[in-house]
């Protein structure tokens, strides 16, 4: 690798990021203005009030420009892009089926579950992030898919990945008191 200067490397620490935003903020504009926002919030307000929130272009933009935001540097967290992906998905399976609205409204937290346990390798936190942050209670219908769809989403996971995570963390070594 070439070794960059350090004005350089100024412009390309303040120039890649402020781009990938003004790339990012002109396609959500444009073509998915649904998708500008908080993730979660965005999930919270499908299921409470309009399950069309997470419409194609809002979860197509979603998986694809996170990946380009992440990479410029943004600090998102995993669980935000993953709830409004696999919940938009859930959600748009049961549209595609032709389902009736409260059928509908109930795949998002199931979507949620799914989502929250494959990235985390965790089926009991999606199922309890799913109750607290989406439904905010029990409901007893819901809850159920919401169980099913963690654990066929760990196993797949698990079949996929084997166990091991998606990105290793090395051990943490102290080398400086400070």
């Amino acid at each position: 690798a070439l070794p960059i200067s350090a004005p350089w490397r100024v412009v390309l620490i303040i120039g890649i990021p402020s781009a990938a935003a003004f790339l990012i903020a002109t396609i959500i504009r444009r073509w998915a203005p649904g998708a500008g926002g908080a993730n979660l919030a965005r999930v919270r307000r499908a299921y409470g009030q309009d399950p069309n929130v997470l419409d194609a272009r809002t979860v197509t933009a979603t998986f694809f420009l996170t990946p380009v935001s992440l990479g410029s540097g943004a600090p998102l967290g995993p669980e935000g892009p993953i709830v409004v992906v696999s919940s938009g998905l859930a959600a748009g399976l049961a549209r595609l089926m032709r389902l009736p609205r409260r059928m509908v409204r109930g795949m998002i937290p199931v979507g949620t579950a799914a989502g929250i346990a494959a990235i985390f390798n965790a089926p009991i936190t999606g199922v309890v992030f799913a109750l607290e942050e989406v439904l905010g209670t029990a409901e007893k219908g819901v809850l159920g898919g919401a169980v099913v769809a963690a654990v066929a989403a760990a196993v797949v996971e698990r079949a996929l990945l084997g166990g091991h995570p998606i990105l290793p963390a090395p051990a943490a070594t102290w080398s400086d008191v400070r």
